[in-house]
């Protein structure tokens, strides 16, 4: 196979054959057959963090190529003010490489050659995605292919994802409430490094219970987190792995033993040294600088009413409890007002006390479980 890249410069400075343009995209797509299905061309704004998103990409019956290259040149012009979270359904590394491809092959007005006009019958202008050399030479894409994959990794440090049902059979299996260790352990670059060749095929796929990958994806929440959050993660992939293994989740049962052996050693015995470091280094917030003179999830509710002493104690000493006990007191304060947490991932939850309080008498697992205990 010829691996030289043959590319075409469609435009010029007299305008033969350009980029479908914006405002080109845009008019096209509020005419049939182009509109696209009960969703904006525009995009939205997330108002919790002032960033904007689309829906095009994660919901594709509501588009069409047309609309996807529409909102790829949108988001890739601005991509520091998107939410990518939002945007890619939380970093599908799917619809990351269809960005990518849809990015470096824009649509560009074309003639009507003697092969076209063979099989087909065109009145008007004809344009479909061609391969770019300004943007398949520019460094855009593969800077912003790696910032996705960063994004991915800290935002399973900072909110730990789980899975709202059991999937036990097909691909991906996973269990409710296990924590999507595939956004940690999963190597993307073979996948992602096809999906911006000019021919692309699809021969590789995403590789799972990576030992390199997870390694140094742990380094860079080490870099970005701290070491804290790092050593949690460790401890709480290796308390699933038996659960992993047994009803091979994740696409475990597409690894060879050889390969689970190997992960499972990195998991493991790879990486006590890493723990041992990790915990020496590790700070105790209690003695950090600036710490908050009261807990810091206590809301301005329980300030203006002179609660926020009585709170932090009875708090405190529900930590001392069993986890449904500490849960139960927290129900009472969220109806009270007096703490937001509501609506919270229950490892946030557990990490902010454990932070403030001190270690508490159970695990994150133990404590997301006794959630809703009565």
């Amino acid at each position: 196979m010829n691996n030289e890249v043959e590319i075409t410069i469609y435009a010029d400075d007299k305008g033969n054959y350009p980029f479908v343009t914006m405002e080109e995209m845009e008019d096209l797509a509020k005419t049939e057959p182009y509109k696209p299905h009960d969703e904006s061309i525009q995009l939205s704004l997330n108002k919790e963090n002032g960033l904007y998103y689309t829906r095009i990409f994660t919901v594709p019956w509501l588009s069409n190529a047309l609309v996807n290259h529409l909102m790829v040149e949108k988001c890739m012009q601005q991509p520091d003010k998107i939410d990518w979270a939002k945007t890619t359904n939380y970093y599908d590394y799917s619809i990351i490489a269809d960005i990518m491809r849809g990015w470096l092959k824009p649509l560009i007005w074309q003639p009507v050659t003697p092969d076209i006009a063979m099989s087909y019958i065109i009145v008007g202008k004809v344009a479909y995605p061609k391969l770019h050399v300004l943007r398949y030479k520019s460094k855009l894409i593969d800077n912003w292919m790696w910032d996705m994959i960063y994004e991915k990794v800290l935002f399973f440090a900072d909110h730990r994802p789980t899975y709202s049902e059991d999937v036990l059979s097909g691909s991906n299996r996973h269990m409710k409430d296990m924590l999507a260790w595939d956004f940690l352990m999963v190597d993307p670059l073979p996948f992602l490094h096809d999906a911006r060749q000019p021919d692309y095929i699809n021969e590789h796929k995403l590789i799972y219970f990576s030992p390199e990958a997870f390694r140094n994806q742990l380094l860079h929440i080490v870099e970005q987190r701290g070491e804290k959050v790092a050593a949690e993660l460790v401890k709480l992939f290796r308390e699933d792995w038996q659960s992993i293994v047994s009803w091979k989740l994740f696409n475990i049962d597409m690894l060879s033993t050889e390969q689970v052996e190997e992960f499972r050693a990195c998991l493991f015995e790879g990486m006590e040294a890493d723990l041992r470091k990790w915990e020496t280094e590790m700070v105790s917030p209690q003695k950090s600088e600036g710490r908050t003179s009261c807990f810091p999830l206590l809301t301005d509710q329980c300030r203006k009413e002179g609660k926020l002493e009585a709170v932090e104690a009875e708090l405190r000493a529900a930590c001392k409890s069993p986890a449904p006990a500490l849960w139960k007191t927290i129900h009472t304060n969220e109806a009270l007002g007096y703490l937001p947490t509501r609506d919270w991932a229950a490892s946030k939850i557990y990490r902010t006390f454990a932070d403030y309080f001190g270690e508490l008498p159970y695990n994150e697992r133990n404590f997301r479980d006794a959630r809703n205990k009565k």
